[in-house]
């Protein structure tokens, strides 16, 4: 299946559309404003939190089954942070997070429990406590999917500066693509196009079926055949 395929066709359905219309350059103006909100809300849904549950350089593993609140008495902290990815998994992100919380305490230094917790709270939108989880996790033993989920809440922030850094930060432990797209992005939100056209592109040679950077990349290509045409 070439799924990558798709947004490229469309966006050069798009811009031949856009080639054929124009008759005078009001007529460029006004298609121009027209499409200021769908522009904004594309940028607004290519950043997202992450849709997995990762633990240093590894997503968690398969969970066990879901064991009830009583059994978790006399786990040990690795047990417990296994019992959190489970219950995560299953949709119990409180039971999650006290699962996350129990290993903290038995283990302070465990850096994957702070960092799935943060996942959780995140999923909540408690992004206070997210955004404290992801730190000690970095301060820890800094990982690139803390890096980057960290970016994300700064992103949401619209503090680009330091979603930009924290997404820099993941690429140089991991090179990824979802880095790259998140990071373009912010490129593209700070008026950085081009610093933010070679992230997509980078995203894209990492993997080519990575649908986000395909959208944003479209955003620009778009943005850049609007102002060109309005010239």
């Amino acid at each position: 299946m070439k799924r990558a395929l798709v947004p490229a066709r469309l966006r050069r359905a798009v811009l031949g559309w856009f080639d054929a219309r124009y008759i005078s350059r009001a007529d460029h103006r006004q298609d121009v404003k027209a499409e200021q909100p769908l522009q904004r809300a594309l940028r607004v849904a290519v950043v997202r939190a992450p849709d997995h549950v990762v633990g240093g350089q590894q997503h968690l593993t398969d969970p066990l089954p879901v064991p009830g609140e009583g059994d978790a008495v006399g786990l040990g902290e690795q047990q417990l942070a296994d019992r959190g990815g489970g219950l995560h998994r299953a949709g119990d992100l409180a039971g999650a997070i006290a699962a996350y919380t129990k290993a903290i305490k038995s283990d302070p230094d465990k850096q994957d429990a702070y960092n799935n917790r943060g996942v959780a709270y995140l999923t909540l939108k408690n992004y206070t406590a997210a955004l404290a989880d992801f730190s000690r996790s970095i301060e820890l033993s800094p990982s690139s999917e803390a890096y980057n989920n960290r970016g994300n809440i700064y992103f949401s922030r619209k503090q680009f500066k330091e979603a930009i850094s924290d997404f820099g930060e993941s690429i140089k432990l991991k090179a990824n693509a979802e880095a790259y797209t998140n990071r373009g992005t912010a490129y593209e939100e700070t008026g950085e196009d081009t610093l933010g056209l070679a992230d997509l592109e980078q995203a894209i040679r990492l993997d080519e079926k990575f649908a986000r950077a395909y959208a944003v990349r479209g955003v620009i290509s778009l943005k850049q055949h609007q102002d060109a045409a309005a010239q």
